[in-house]
């Protein structure tokens, strides 16, 4: 895997958890 792979599954995760503490708020 390179670095723009894994860079863009973080950025995939990091906006499901926002939008989940979000949808809490």
């Amino acid at each position: 895997m390179t670095d723009d792979v894994s860079e863009s599954l973080v950025n995939e995760i990091v906006r499901r958890v926002v939008g989940a503490m979000d949808d809490r708020a």
